[in-house]
């Protein structure tokens, strides 16, 4: 028995007319009697009765029908899976992200691209950011969604967005209210860091800022992600550098104060590994650009 002789059967079926189905199936009448003959020969059965006037299903061929209808249609499905795999319109992604990119624009970009793609699925995962990039590299990742001032070497980056570093302060701190400090006024503040193992360009880039200013911050306490780093500086443990997008967080009791003289420049960045052909990705990236675009 073959695929064929099945959709065949199914189409003939449906139609109860030789010649409708031959054309269906675009070929010719004498054909389609020719492999139906050869599809009751191989079961042992007759699935129609027919004479020079009329055809009628059998009790037997009707029985079979309905399963014969969901091989096809499996089938029909897989082969349209493959075709859609194929062209990037079908499979799954492992996507990491970092928490503070929810309230920065990738809740906006997975529901853009789920309804775009509904092929394919999507399995996303809260992870540090230097975690990501070792498991991009390793191929235990397909895309990562990471807080980084630069794009990790050797890896593809797309720039999500840019934005400045503000001072994150207790909301009661004497420089709370200000519209805009110098950085070295947080020289004599102790400070909450997000530790350098999750993110060494984030924690870099605060240090580096600070060195500019002409000091080296006195570090407290250190915090694996910047909501953290937040709730503890509310908590008036501290002080600290974030990306202004946080403040969208409303963590209560944080006050955010824009640096004088600290330019915008890109805080976060889609990245995935060139060398692994993963299906569906490049989708992912063109919606990434087209989301960006408009922020």
């Amino acid at each position: 028995m073959e695929l064929r002789q099945l959709r065949h059967f199914v189409v003939l079926a449906e139609e109860m007319h030789f010649g409708r189905a031959a054309t269906r199936l675009f070929m010719t009448q004498p054909a389609l009697s020719n492999s139906l003959m050869r599809l009751e020969e191989e079961m042992q059965v007759r699935l129609f009765e027919r004479d020079s006037k009329a055809m009628s299903i059998t009790v037997v061929g009707r029985a079979m029908l309905q399963r014969a209808q969901e091989i096809v249609s499996l089938t029909e499905k897989l082969e349209q899976f493959g075709r859609s795999m194929a062209a990037g319109r079908a499979g799954m992604i492992e996507i990491g992200f970092t928490g503070t990119l929810l309230y920065r624009g990738l809740a906006d970009i997975l529901n853009r691209f789920s309804a775009a793609f509904p092929e394919i699925d999507l399995s996303v995962r809260e992870i540090s950011s230097q975690v990501q990039i070792d498991m991009l590299r390793s191929g235990r990742l397909d895309a990562a969604f990471i807080n980084s001032p630069v794009p990790p070497a050797g890896l593809s980056s797309l720039a999500l967005f840019e934005e400045r570093f503000v001072a994150c302060l207790p909301d009661r701190h004497p420089l709370a209210g200000k519209r805009q400090i110098d950085v070295k006024e947080l020289r004599d503040d102790v400070f909450v860091m997000f530790s350098r193992d999750p993110s060494p360009a984030y924690y870099d880039h605060v240090m580096s800022i600070c060195a500019a200013a002409g000091f080296q911050p006195k570090v407290r306490i250190g915090a694996g992600q910047v909501l953290s780093i937040v709730a503890l500086v509310a908590s008036g443990l501290g002080v600290s550098l974030v990306p202004e997008s946080v403040a969208k967080a409303g963590i209560a009791g944080a006050a955010y104060v824009p640096l004088r003289g600290v330019e915008r420049q890109p805080s976060a960045f889609l990245t995935w590994n060139a060398q692994r052909d993963v299906p569906g990705l490049e989708a992912l990236i063109d919606t990434v650009r087209c989301v960006t675009k408009g922020m």
